[in-house]
């Protein structure tokens, strides 16, 4: 099968059967992983909350949020997965926007500079001018 139809199959707990697969690869593979292309719809940050990657050191991952078919822009923000401060040794971060509600920009790239403080390179495929990231970027690099 692929990606999804394995996403078509949730588990008793809320996650899909691939969360749980990946979640497990994570656990086995995260202390040694030092470069990853995620392209998996499920969402990566999930996941990572229960993964240690000591040695992670460039990532790229697309960043999709269900946009409700009726939207506004007030509707509020979906929560943003808490990322656990475990990933000093990453240097390299790719964030592709695939399906992002604009107001979350920040919120997004807020909680990366948190997660991973060390990032020397980053790039945001994606990034229009309304999203609010480019004025929290000027913000962020002092302008």
């Amino acid at each position: 099968t692929d990606a999804t139809d394995i996403e078509r199959v949730i588990h008793p707990s809320g996650a899909t059967v691939l969360e749980i697969i990946l979640r497990e690869l994570f656990q086995l593979v995260g202390p040694n992983l030092v470069t990853l292309s995620y392209t998996c719809h499920a969402q990566l940050e999930s996941i990572f909350a229960d993964c240690p990657l000591p040695r992670l050191e460039a990532l790229t991952f697309p960043r999709n949020v269900p946009i409700p078919s009726r939207f506004s822009a007030i509707i509020p923000a979906p929560p943003y997965p808490t990322l656990p401060r475990t990933l000093a040794s990453l240097r390299k971060l790719h964030v592709i926007l695939i399906t992002t509600l604009d107001h979350t920009v920040p919120v997004i790239l807020a909680q990366w500079a948190h997660a991973a403080p060390n990032v020397t390179h980053l790039r945001v495929s994606n990034l229009r001018g309304g999203m609010g990231g480019t004025k929290w970027l000027k913000c962020m690099l002092g302008g």
